[in-house]
């Protein structure tokens, strides 16, 4: 018999803050946090970020987001895809 340990997969990521806010101009560095479906920690995953409007505001793959122009966007984050 053979056997295969596999990853758990991650189910939810947070960004830590909860209201960010940064200056046109200036940066801000995110962080987040991700979990399996029962609510576990799953530290050192490897998450993406991107910007819904790049011209507002970019994302780096470190979550730095760098204040583009004055409005409103929504930075996403997402876990890891299983393999």
């Amino acid at each position: 018999m053979t056997l295969s340990v596999v990853r758990v997969p991650v189910a939810d990521v947070r960004i830590q803050e909860r209201t960010p806010a940064v200056r046109q101009g200036e940066v801000l560095t995110l962080s987040a946090r991700t979990f399996d479906a029962i609510g576990r920690e799953l530290p050192g995953r490897e998450i993406t970020w991107s910007s819904a409007n790049p011209t507002t505001a970019t994302v780096t793959n470190a979550g730095v987001v760098s204040g583009v122009a004055a409005g409103t966007v929504f930075i996403r984050v997402q876990g890891e895809t299983p393999r």
